[in-house]
């Protein structure tokens, strides 16, 4: 794997700033991550699923494309509530980026299979997966030991994002610390962009969409979601570097982390992972990156991730306290 850039290279885990490496070609091989919610069997899952793909799409930059995106949610989500989740169940919705789009993905617990019906042109129903069918590049259900999963992958332009290029990786800062949840110990590692050089604020601009397309590639999702599981994005490389796989970019970051950082995540410790949209100064110290951490939540500018199994919700993501950039003892 050829390295577009030396960067610093120091193994460290506190909250100081550190340039990763850029590397050449796994991004492209990795398979897409979901994003993950469970609905009630009931009708106002609906407009529910809507708000929640919507909610995304809003993160991720996704605008043109969107209205056949959300009809085709509603459509699946539909099939689900009313022919495969029983009274007092549920279902579960999942969305990812593509190379071309989207994939949304409908998990209920019936083997039953659906099929796309013709109805008179009197009936009021049964045209749902017609819908679909005319909406999406394609679809089609698997069944799954304890269910099956309705799909769809549809084309949805990222006018409000860009795909993430070597200079903007080249540029961002990587800030790495263990902290303690209510889940108990969690690594964390958050990408952030330096303040832009362009007084117009052009550059900000830009560089904030190229970091929503960062966002997407990886699939995070905004405070407000369960974190998905991006553990297919992570590759610990010994105990002091950490390869993180971006899909469609063409390009992975490599990160030097700290030797207990390193042997946490190893170890199967769980790492949570934080692209920021705002600018974070180079050599922020643990009292900005507080700071930066707290307003970022709080106006939902951090998408998030998690590189482990349980239910971490961006909730449970702390700002960095008074242990934070030390290494667990």
């Amino acid at each position: 794997m050829r390295e577009a850039r030396n960067g610093d290279r120091r193994a460290a885990s506190g909250t100081a700033p550190l340039c990763p490496l850029v590397a050449e070609g796994a991004g492209l091989r990795a398979a897409p991550s979901l994003v993950a919610r469970g609905f009630a069997g009931a009708a106002r899952s609906v407009p529910e699923a809507r708000a929640f793909v919507r909610e995304l799409l809003t993160a991720w930059g996704f605008t043109a494309g969107a209205d056949d995106v959300l009809v085709c949610v509603s459509e699946l989500v539909s099939n689900a509530v009313h022919h495969a989740v029983p009274d007092g169940g549920s279902f579960l919705v999942r969305v990812g980026v593509t190379s071309t789009g989207l994939r949304i993905e409908v998990c209920d617990p019936s083997p039953l299979l659906p099929r796309v019906r013709r109805p008179d042109p009197a009936e009021v129903h049964g045209r749902g997966l017609l819908l679909v069918d005319t909406l999406a590049a394609g679809w089609g259900v698997e069944r799954l030991n304890w269910g099956k999963v309705l799909w769809a992958e549809l084309p949805c332009a990222a006018q409000g994002h860009t795909p993430p290029t070597v200079d903007l990786l080249r540029s961002v800062l990587v800030s790495t610390w263990i902290d303690a949840t209510p889940h108990g110990h969690v690594a964390f590692l958050l990408v952030a962009h330096p303040p832009s050089s362009d007084p117009q604020g052009g550059g900000s601009l830009d560089t904030e969409r190229k970091m929503r397309g960062l966002a997407a590639c990886l699939s995070l999702a905004p405070p407000s979601a369960l974190l998905p599981d991006i553990e297919g994005r992570l590759t610990m490389s010994g105990r002091t570097e950490v390869l993180v796989s971006i899909v469609g970019c063409g390009h992975d970051l490599r990160v030097p982390v700290g030797t207990q950082w390193g042997g946490f995540a190893a170890a199967g410790g769980p790492v949570v992972v934080v692209v920021g949209l705002d600018p974070l100064p180079g050599g922020a110290d643990r009292r900005a990156v507080s700071a930066y951490l707290a307003e970022g939540a709080r106006s939902g500018r951090l998408l998030l991730g998690r590189a482990c199994t349980g239910t971490l919700t961006a909730g449970d993501c702390p700002e960095p306290s008074a242990s934070a950039g030390r290494e667990l003892p």
